[in-house]
């Protein structure tokens, strides 16, 4: 299985990549971690709650003026993800509190399905559990080395692989039966 992880920085060609190897004739599974962090930060979220609890206090400028927010919500203003980013990336300890913070507001409200869609691209692509355990073991081995604050599977940052480790454990009996039953389709 070929796991591939894009990173960069802004203006980088990311998107241009992944909608490359999303469209034909190539149509891979791709997962936009970002997009995906993004929508449950959104107004009226219990996660943008938990991030106005957080840091708006002590954060200015954390949301975005109603007059000019690039997303404007009946539900109220949305992060200015800029502001947020400077608050929690970097290397003071504050930076390293703050994004541990973050981190558990966010990944866990990461939506299960996905999760779940995430698991399954990966267990597809492997011929067997144990390869699975091994290759996900190895790369949150090196992740977790490597940039321990920015990462990504197949697209855009900020969702753990850890995350993938979670899905696997909290849905192991469900996607292995799964898989199982999928093999025995394809032999028949």
């Amino acid at each position: 299985m070929l796991l591939i992880g894009l990173t960069g920085g802004i203006a980088t060609g990311k998107s241009t990549v992944s909608n490359i190897f999303s469209s034909e004739p190539h149509s891979l599974p791709v997962i936009d971690a970002d997009s995906l962090a993004h929508s449950v930060i959104l107004p009226g979220t219990p996660a943008y709650r938990k991030i106005l609890k957080n840091f708006l206090s002590t954060t200015p400028g954390l949301l975005h003026d109603p007059e000019t927010d690039p997303n404007p919500s009946p539900l109220g203003p949305s992060i200015n993800r800029k502001v947020l980013g400077r608050r929690v990336f970097g290397t003071s300890e504050a930076n390293k509190r703050d994004i541990k913070i973050l981190n558990g507001i966010v990944h866990p409200a990461m939506p299960l399905d996905k999760k779940i869609g995430f698991a399954d691209v990966v267990i597809w692509n492997n011929d067997s559990e144990e390869e699975l355990k091994k290759e996900i073991g190895l790369f949150v081995g090196r992740y977790k080395r490597r940039r321990p604050w920015i990462w990504t599977f197949i697209m855009q940052t900020f969702w753990p692989a850890t995350g993938v480790v979670i899905a696997w454990r909290l849905l192991g009996n469900f996607l292995k039966r799964r898989r199982l039953d999928a093999k025995a389709a394809k032999q028949q």
